[in-house]
């Protein structure tokens, strides 16, 4: 039983997309927070500062990081933090730094990569390189790597006009490796491991819906096929819903946004073939906040729904709260979780941890942070 669980855990966690939400969602372009930051036992207090520079194509971001005492500031942890520089004009553009929501395809094997997910500040061994161009149509060219180890190409083809639509049918190939492996306790997991995918799709309705079939394999022999919809209106809300044919051991997304800090060991996973439904939904209110939600259902697994608000300073409260359900299973527990902020003055807030399991007593702690 408690293997079977620990299976359901690791395949729910392959869909960190939808339902699922982080307060990086709510990140404004700048601002500063004090923070406590441990290495090797030593603990130092953090005034960290973020700004993010937009003129026209061009953007950047950077930090301050004053720590007290300086004596046990972290190896990499910088007192100017360099976060990214970016261009792009829409046909071409380059980027450096960190590297985030990056997705090739449809998301069968790379789905919202993150090369530094819930850092706390940004370390330069993270920071990555980004590129593309469409000035060559109708061939395009994608490419990435982080200093994490994630290296990704993508190429697309516009094969013709779909019929009665004026938007072509679009082919793409792409290939991502995992070349350094990810620190695990004290070893390191997936080194050497790659996928790789082949995908078709249009645009259904113009300029908002596409349609899509793609294909994934993984390094571990397991391969996939999805054909779905995705409704993208813009940064406001989003939908997928896909069907999906998983073969033995494959883990769709697999490199997603929590890779970098919780990644499934390709070695040691286990699933069963199995065919079924997946469905997600965004919806961004902002300044407000953000609602996620996500479901999926196969043909010999338990059916989950996740889902996460974020709060953006609602009667002057800020977090995310998640919940998660695995349905028609009343042995295993639903677990809600969250993280809340509340400004006790102009520098000064309070900020909850809470976690409810099942029927349980909830558990809460409180800490206070300075704000500026």
């Amino acid at each position: 039983m408690q293997k079977k669980l620990i299976i359901l855990f690791l395949f729910t966690l392959a869909f960190a997309g939808y339902g699922s939400l982080s307060t990086n969602d709510l990140l404004q372009s700048g601002g500063g927070v004090f923070s406590m930051i441990s290495h090797e036992g030593q603990n130092a207090l953090n005034m960290h500062f973020t700004q993010e520079f937009v003129l026209d194509d061009f953007s950047c971001g950077a930090g301050l990081n004053l720590v007290f005492p300086e004596s046990k500031r972290p190896p990499g942890l910088s007192l100017i933090e360099f976060r990214y520089t970016q261009y792009d004009n829409g046909l071409w553009g380059v980027r450096f730094g960190r590297l985030a929501n990056e997705t090739y395809g449809y998301g069968l094997i790379m789905d919202s990569y993150d090369s530094a997910p819930v850092s706390t500040y940004f370390n330069m061994n993270n920071a990555g390189f980004k590129a593309y161009t469409r000035q060559f149509l109708p061939v395009g060219i994608y490419s990435m790597f982080a200093g994490t180890g994630v290296v990704g190409t993508r190429l697309t083809y516009d094969l013709f006009k779909m019929p009665g639509l004026d938007t072509p049918l679009i082919a793409g190939v792409s290939y991502v490796s995992e070349t350094d492996g990810v620190v695990s306790g004290n070893a390191k997991i997936n080194k050497g491991v790659s996928a790789y995918s082949v995908d078709m799709g249009f645009k259904l309705i113009q300029p908002w819906m596409d349609a899509y079939l793609e294909y994934g394999s993984l390094s571990n022999q397991s391969n996939a096929l999805a054909l779905g919809t995705k409704m993208d209106f813009g940064e406001i809300f989003d939908v997928r819903a896909e069907y999906r044919m998983l073969g033995k051991n494959f883990v769709p997304g697999f490199f997603n946004s929590s890779y970098e800090v919780a990644p499934i060991d390709i070695s040691n996973y286990s699933a069963s073939a199995m065919n079924g439904y997946f469905v997600g939904a965004e919806l961004s209110v902002m300044p407000f906040g953000i609602v996620s939600v996500g479901y999926e259902d196969y043909d010999n697994a338990d059916a989950v729904f996740k889902g996460a608000l974020a709060l953006n300073d609602i009667n002057g409260f800020s977090g995310v709260l998640s919940y998660q359900q695995i349905l028609l299973r009343p042995d295993i527990p639903y677990k809600v979780s969250g993280t809340l902020t509340y400004p006790l003055n102009a520098y000064t807030s309070s900020v909850i941890y809470y976690e409810k399991i099942g029927d349980n007593d909830e558990s809460y702690s409180v800490a206070y942070k300075m704000n500026f």
